[in-house]
């Protein structure tokens, strides 16, 4: 095997097709090959290609799918048996890449509440995973502090006071490609106490 067409490096995580590119390097003709190839160490089904690779020539082949989960994995692959032969140049039968998965981003703003109209919200229940970054958000017109940290402060404004609720939206951000998840929780204020 020469090189890996497919998975990239990182992903989000589910089923992906493993390819690679395989080469002739040496002055004989193949016609069949078998490669083995394993995740993780755990090995998968064995592929015997057949075709016509002449000196330099090249070809992309899907191995199978592989079903990844959040984590490192690596992938090794290894051509054996060039025309049911030994191979004389075993140096570069085997390929090998390294495959971050990091999931996809679930956000969790915590539970609804009810606080005093003349107070602020410190958000303390909020979580989050799979994500690369956060960002609080609000339906009405207060502010944040540590409006990019799970547990930010809400300092609402009057007028998010006079309406008598809003709500205080987290937005999870995955990594490149892995989307964003936003969830939300409701703001209520009650009448300050005489």
């Amino acid at each position: 095997a020469e090189s890996f067409v497919s998975p990239s490096t990182s992903l989000c995580g589910g089923t992906e097709s493993v390819d690679v590119v395989i080469r002739n390097n040496g002055a004989v003709t193949i016609t069949s090959l078998s490669i083995n190839w394993s995740v993780s160490n755990v090995a998968q089904t064995a592929y015997s290609w057949t075709g016509s690779l002449a000196l330099n020539d090249s070809a992309t082949i899907t191995l199978g799918t592989y079903n990844f989960t959040p984590g490192t994995h690596t992938i090794l692959v290894q051509t054996l048996s060039p025309n049911g032969q030994n191979d004389q140049v075993q140096a570069n039968d085997t390929v090998s890449r390294t495959v971050i998965v990091h999931g996809y981003p679930v956000a969790n703003a915590g539970a609804d509440t009810t606080i005093c109209s003349t107070s602020n919200k410190t958000i303390s229940s909020a979580s989050a995973s799979g994500s690369s970054s956060l960002l609080w958000s609000t339906s009405g017109t207060g502010t944040f502090s540590g409006g990019t940290t799970l547990s930010p402060t809400y300092t609402p404004s009057g007028a998010d006071t006079a309406n008598g609720m809003v709500y205080l939206i987290l937005t999870a951000t995955g990594y490149p490609t892995c989307g964003s998840d936003v969830d939300s929780m409701a703001l209520t204020f009650s009448a300050s106490p005489n």
